[in-house]
């Protein structure tokens, strides 16, 4: 309920404001998503397998090169945890996991974008980002060592919301180019980058932080069209 409250302040402070300033652009997005985590106390990165995301994009359209926007997106992580460690100072009786895990988040930005072209177009931002979990699932195994030194196997499978927090904050940059296939509509190819700096797991002291590539195929749209023809026909037209 809480994340549902902050998604709605979230558009309704992005929404007033751009229909308020004229025309906007409304930009929806689906793709593959790449997320790795980097474990900094073990100085190595887990690699993440091809997963999805998909999202909403709110843009400022006035006749400047950079505009003022704001993005929604809803994406999942999908990658497997095998590490070992030990219980104490001393201690050489090793635990570990080799775990699977599907995390989904939802991330939000607000961003200020440099935009070149009109039919051929490239666009570029750079911004913080805040993402909220949604859902975490876990399916694996993890194992003890007992005193006589027997390795002890436990199962595990289900909700992995004690193994993960619930915000993760960090920048990301995102490249793309569009082409106008219309005056309204716009068909682009986007890249998207993550770098989290705040650590995104409970476990294992929290080394875990985020790192991720997103590739999307977007379809906009221009609210209201432009005008600029109609405006040249009636400048041009006598008194």
């Amino acid at each position: 309920m809480h994340s549902l409250k902050i998604l709605f302040s979230f558009f309704v402070l992005l929404i007033i404001p751009r229909y308020s300033a004229g025309q906007t652009l409304i930009a929806i997005k689906a793709g593959i998503n790449w997320t790795n985590f980097r474990d900094v106390e073990n100085k190595k990165t887990l690699y993440g397998t091809a997963s999805y995301g998909f999202g909403l994009d709110i843009k400022g359209r006035k006749p400047k090169p950079i505009h003022i926007g704001a993005s929604i997106e809803f994406l999942r992580n999908s990658f497997h945890w095998e590490t070992t460690s030990h219980s104490g100072l001393g201690d050489t009786k090793p635990n570990g996991q080799n775990i699977h895990y599907a995390v989904e988040w939802l991330r939000l930005s607000i961003y200020p974008e440099i935009a070149f072209g009109k039919r051929f177009q490239v666009n570029f931002h750079f911004s913080p980002y805040v993402g909220i979990k949604l859902h975490s699932s876990k399916d694996g195994i993890s194992w003890t060592t007992n005193d006589q030194y027997q390795k002890i196997i436990h199962n595990v499978s289900g909700s992995a919301k004690d193994d993960f927090v619930t915000v993760d904050i960090g920048f990301q940059e995102n490249l793309g180019f569009g082409f106008a296939v219309l005056p309204y509509l716009v068909l682009s190819l986007e890249e998207n980058y993550c770098f989290g700096i705040t650590s995104v797991n409970k476990v294992t002291n929290g080394s875990l932080k985020t790192r991720s590539l997103s590739v999307f195929f977007c379809t906009s749209f221009i609210i209201p069209p432009s005008k600029s023809k109609e405006k040249k026909k009636s400048d041009d037209t006598p008194n």
